[in-house]
């Protein structure tokens, strides 16, 4: 991505119009400069905007309050736009800010929105349009989105800093943003799940067989031969051990089994001995019953015969000759009942007859109020035919008085309006004199608001001056502090010094003593010595003169450990004092950009003696805080005043508009008054001309006219139609009454056939029965209660009797032949032998029960634990595989801290980083520091792989990254920057970045670092293919370009201006 041309308007500082035509760097390297606070970074800030709808830096928000430039109204939209190529194609993109209208309002705005987005793509033929579907198109054409844009190309104020001092972590977060590590944490996190999965399957088994050893095995008798620590859930040979139990109780089991059936084949045996003597006797006492029975049923012969006979009369009674008997008396009652009936039919029907004749006489004389029922109908009908007239006159009537009214609120409102109208000129004049006092309030506003800001741009470099200041105080006092060191080691050096020249001179003295000396213990120990000066060969026992040492001997290793502690001490001092005058340069240095911003903010006298005076600053600092709270206080006032005058600009838009308004409605209301009153007259007229053809005065007289008169004919018509429901009625009472009559006269001539037919079948029923008179008859049931149950119960008596005479034969007959030759038998030996079968049966089948539980239970114990293991078992070669593959993907197995999958990778992108940053910081330090990977963990993380070491190669040592200078930070962080950018080109696809953009840290740089940092920055030009830009407010830096972009502040808006030579 490399831009080509930039124009933003009403963003953040930029109030009116800026562009910045990129076309125009033809070597590749620009600057854009300016003061703090100018609207440099804002730049920056624009072109992430324009790519990904979002500022750039991780402090500036998408908010779009702050992105909207506060030097204008909100009626103003911001506008970006941006032109870039990619991959030598171009490319436009367009993103607006708006912020609507609050309603009923004309200077509230809601809060902001992104109103429109486009980007016009030379592969596609309409733009695509919508914020989102932008960001999305932007995304696929640079291959970067808007985090990763920010650590690659666009490195913002601090964050690689940031980055380089983050602790193991951070880095991994800001890594993962950058290069998509998604697929190994999916293949991690697969791993992982399998590994779980898998463990939990096995573990699953293992606390299966454990829960079921523990609460459902039952374990055998130790009598039985096995040992209880066969079956305890860990051991190796539990299904082996399993096995043989149930083999061993499979075979008890089957034993058992055996002698239960014996035993119980016994007892069926003697069961059925039993059942058989049982039978004989049974059948033996039966027959025997059954023959007392018999002699018994003999014995009631005679009497059976006597009952059948009178059976047979009572029968014939009732069943052939009661029911004529009954017959004839329900018939005779039945007669005098229907004599009865008659009579009382014949009386109904006269007195029917009678109110008949008087229905018929009253109806005849209701012909007159017939005729004038309809008379007074006719005249009704005539009346409600002009019943409309009253409805017509009466709603001219309503409308004659709504009217009136009308017109008086009407005449009402028209001298409202007169007086709103005087009203609303009075308050235009006022409003108009207001304004005109307020004029200029707006420049006036702009000005003390960009007092303000230059304020507060000078205070945040106080700030910044103040953090300065103290920095180097604090170095002044630790090297104050060396310094002191340096003199004790100075004075430790000279002592151990003088102790070393003393010692070697005494040494050197006294060297003969110490030869004599040597060669006197040799002669002592060997008994023989040559003598070091004249080599005779001496002997224990001849007198010798050896010579005499001066003072205390000082042994030639003495001499060599002063030696050692003179250089030691040396060496401790001239490391001090190369460290003294290193912190004092680095002070030096320090101190050159403090007093040169205490001069842009003090005064061109200001020199270290004033700006590192104690209280100086401090005093500088309530002058600032009280020169910015003024200026805050002014500018709130002509905010105020500004806000007031813009209010005022829409009151007198309001008032003009009102003032239209009430002359309209005026207008208006006058035209309706005029035309409203012609009409009055006219539905005036119109109500006396239907009020001549009325007859009543209102409409509720004439209804009250009506009504009495239909009162009058309902009365009368009520009398007819009662006259005639009356005669109605009657006609239909005397036709039924007589129809009655004539049905119980054809009734009486009917039964009295039927009384002379019932007589004449009783009478030939007695004759055919040997009975002479009716009476004769009932004597046969005189006594019987209830003749028909009496038949009942006596016909079942005698076939009962005859059933149990010829059933009894039977049986005798039968048991008589079964019996034959047979004695009955004595069931007490049998039983008892019964009883001690079934006993030792009964405890047989409990001893074959119990085993059967006890080999089922070891059965399923059986299965489930070679179910358990076998499925165990099965997954032992995958298990191995898993388990290897979850050491290494989440890092248990690895050397020097936890290194999962997914940070091995990162790990291997971080060092491809550091051995390209390690390339251009050799450029930049003259090889001498180097970025290391740190592999193993630290006490801060347990996680390994991702930190780096600083390394000082002429001093070989690892450099604390708390400890490292403002230049060295910025050294460090900014080969690292570059590092990951030539990274990330590799690993997205190859593509080209063609841009890289650096904001700030050049002002801690010496001379000699800051021209290695610009041959480098340079060289990332690629001979102008490549477009870098660098923001930087240091002076000393300015003069390395010749392509700058140079922004400052005009009335608290950025203005910015294109230098090209």
């Amino acid at each position: 991505m490399r831009p080509l041309k930039l124009r933003m308007k009403a963003f953040i500082s930029y109030k009116d119009e800026q562009t910045i035509d990129f076309t125009q760097f033809d070597k590749g390297l620009f600057i854009i400069d300016g003061d703090i606070g100018a609207g440099k970074t804002t730049i920056f800030d624009a072109i992430s905007f324009a790519l990904f709808g979002e500022a750039s830096g991780s402090d500036r928000k998408s908010d779009y309050e702050v992105l909207h430039c506060n030097l204008v109204p909100k009626s103003v939209d911001t506008e970006v736009e941006f032109l870039f190529s990619q991959s030598g194609k171009e490319y436009r993109i367009v993103r607006t800010i708006h912020f609507p209208k609050k309603r009923g309002t004309e200077n509230e705005y809601q809060k902001g929105e992104p109103d429109g987005a486009w980007i016009y793509d030379p592969d596609c033929i309409d733009p695509i349009k919508g914020p989102s579907k932008v960001t999305d198109r932007v995304n696929e054409i640079i291959g970067l989105n808007k985090d990763q844009f920010s650590k690659i190309i666009m490195l913002a104020q601090g964050e690689f800093k940031e980055f380089l001092k983050s602790g193991t972590d951070k880095k991994y977060e800001i890594l993962k943003k950058i290069f998509d590590t998604s697929v190994y944490e999916r293949y991690q996190n697969m791993i992982a799940l399998a590994y779980s999965r898998m463990d939990a399957k096995r573990s699953g088994c293992k606390q299966a067989i454990e829960n079921y050893m523990e609460s459902v095995f039952t374990k055998p008798d130790p009598e039985e031969g096995f040992d209880c620590e066969m079956f305890l859930p860990g051991a190796a040979e539990l299904l082996e051990s399993l096995e043989k139990l149930v083999a061993a109780d499979q075979k008890k089991y089957d034993e058992l089994e055996a002698e239960y059936q014996a035993k119980q084949a016994e007892v069926v045996k003697l069961n059925k001995d039993h059942a058989a003597a049982e039978s004989v006797n049974r059948d033996i006492d039966e027959l025997e019953t059954f023959r007392a029975h018999l002699t018994d049923l003999e014995a009631r012969t005679d009497e059976m015969k006597t009952l059948k006979g009178r059976y047979d009369s009572v029968y014939v009674v009732v069943n052939k000759l009661l029911n004529l008997i009954s017959k004839q008396k329900e018939l005779k009652t039945k007669d005098g009942n229907l004599d009865a009936d008659i009579a009382e039919c014949k009386s109904v029907f006269e007195s029917v007859e009678k109110e008949l004749k008087a229905a018929r006489e009253a109806v005849e004389a209701d012909k007159d109020s017939v005729l004038k029922v309809e008379s007074i109908t006719k005249g009704i009908a005539a009346k409600e035919a002009l019943m409309h007239l009253y409805d017509e006159y009466d709603g001219l009537i309503d409308s004659i008085t709504e009217r009136i009214e009308k017109l008086k609120r009407d005449n009402a409102a028209l001298e409202q309006k007169k007086k709103e109208l005087e009203e609303s000129d009075a308050a235009l004049g006022a409003a108009s004199e207001e304004k005109a006092t307020l004029a200029g309030s707006e420049e006036a506003m702009i000005t003390a608001n960009g007092l303000v800001e230059s304020c507060t741009g000078r205070l945040n470099t106080y700030k910044d001056l103040v953090s300065r200041v103290g920095k180097i105080r604090e170095m002044e006092t630790a090297n104050g502090e060396l310094g002191e060191k340096l003199e004790e080691l100075k004075r430790k050096a000279v002592e151990a010094n003088r102790d070393y020249t003393s010692k070697y001179e005494s040494f050197l003295g006294n060297q003969a003593a110490i030869l004599a000396d040597k060669t006197g213990k040799k002669l002592n120990e060997c008994g023989e010595a040559d003598c070091p000066v004249c080599g005779t060969h001496l002997v224990r026992g001849i007198l010798i003169r050896f010579a005499k040492a001066e003072g205390d001997v000082v042994s030639e290793d003495d001499v060599n450990s002063a030696r050692e502690k003179a250089a030691q001490a040396e060496k401790e001092r001239a490391a001090c004092e190369t460290e003294h005058k290193s912190s004092q340069s680095v002070i030096d240095t320090l101190k050159a950009p403090a007093v040169s911003i205490g001069k842009n903010l003090f005064g061109d006298d200001i020199e270290w003696k004033v700006l590192g005076s104690e209280g100086f600053l401090e005093s500088k600092g309530i002058e600032l805080d009280n020169e910015l709270s003024a200026l805050k206080e002014d500018a709130s006032a002509k905010t105020s005043a500004h806000k007031r005058s813009v209010e005022l600009d829409g009151i007198i838009n309001d008032l003009n508009k009102r003032i239209a308004e009430i002359e309209g409605e005026k207008k208006a209301l006058e035209v309706s008054i005029e035309k409203e009153t012609e009409e009055l007259k006219s539905w005036q007229s119109n109500a006396e001309s239907k009020k001549s053809k009325l007859e009543f005065d209102s409409k509720t007289e004439a209804m009250d006219k009506i009504s009495r008169m239909s009162a009058e004919a309902v009365r009368l018509q009520e009398v007819i139609n009662s006259h005639i429901k009356a005669e109605n009625e009657l006609s239909v009472k005397f036709t039924a009454a007589q129809t009655a009559l004539n049905e119980k006269i054809e009734q009486k001539e009917s039964l009295a056939k039927e009384i002379a037919s019932n007589n004449e079948a009783l009478n030939n029923a007695l004759a055919a029965n040997s009975f002479s008179t009716v009476n004769d008859a009932a004597a046969i049931i005189d006594g019987i209660e209830d003749p028909d149950e009496w038949i009942k119960d006596t016909g079942k008596a005698i076939n009962d009797y005859n059933y149990d005479v010829t059933n009894t034969r039977e049986k005798i007959t039968s048991l008589e032949e079964k019996t034959a030759g047979k004695t009955k038998v004595v069931l007490a030996d049998l039983e008892e032998k019964i009883e001690a079968a079934e006993k030792a049966s009964d405890a047989c089948r409990e001893r074959a029960g119990n085993r059967k539980m006890l080999l089922d239970n070891h059965k399923a114990t059986l299965d489930l634990v070679r179910e358990k293991k076998a499925e165990h078992s099965s997954t032992e070669k995958a298990w191995e595989i898993i388990q290897d593959l979850n050491d290494l993907a989440v890092g248990t197995s690895a050397v020097g801290g936890k290194l999962s999958f997914e940070r091995y990778i990162m790990g291997a992108f971080f060092e491809e980083i550091l051995e390209r940053a390690n390339y251009r910081l050799d450029d930049l330090t003259g090889g001498c520091f180097q970025l290391k990977l740190k592999t193993t963990a630290d006490k801060a993380s347990s996680l390994a792989g991702i930190d780096v070491e600083i390394v000082n190669l002429d001093a070989d040592a690892v450099l604390s990254k708390t400890g490292l200078s403002g230049g060295e930070t910025f050294l460090a962080s900014l080969a690292l920057a570059l590092g990951l950018s030539d990274v990330a080109q590799s690993r997205y696809g190859g593509q080209t970045l063609d841009s890289l953009f650096i904001d700030e840290g050049f002002g801690t740089l010496d001379g000699m670092h800051l021209d290695k940092t610009m041959e480098v920055l340079k060289s990332l030009t690629n001979g102008g293919d490549r477009l870098v830009g660098v923001i930087s407010h240091v002076d000393s830096i300015d003069s390395h370009f010749t392509h700058k972009v140079h922004v400052e502040k005009h009335n608290s808006a950025s203005v910015i201006k294109v230098i090209t030579g």
